[in-house]
């Protein structure tokens, strides 16, 4: 069963930066997150991606991600295994390395 994904109201035109992070879903991207970037514009846009995961590390993620967002500028990546605060440590690092903070 394919479900659509409800939409919400969202303009990345409206951002310099955005930040895209996923469950890692049998070693890719989520399946609704690709679903949902196929239907934006988000050429030429500063992407940032993330991904997080059980155990697997980053899997296929990346790659996902570069394939999806081939017209987007991407900044690095970041891996996260379990949960993470946006205060942590290493997202600040993350963040400082891409130049948003």
């Amino acid at each position: 069963i394919v479900r659509e994904i409800k939409p919400f109201a969202f303009d990345p035109s409206r951002y310099d930066v955005i930040v895209l992070a996923t469950p890692t879903w049998w070693h890719h991207v989520s399946a609704p997150l690709q679903t949902w970037i196929r239907g934006q514009k988000l050429d030429g846009r500063f992407v940032l991606t993330a991904n997080t995961h059980g155990g697997g590390g980053l899997m296929h993620t990346r790659e996902d991600f570069e394939k999806l967002l081939a017209g987007s500028r991407l900044g690095t990546h970041l891996t996260v295994f379990g949960a993470v605060s946006e205060t942590s440590s290493e997202v600040q690092s993350w963040l400082k390395t891409n130049g948003v903070i």
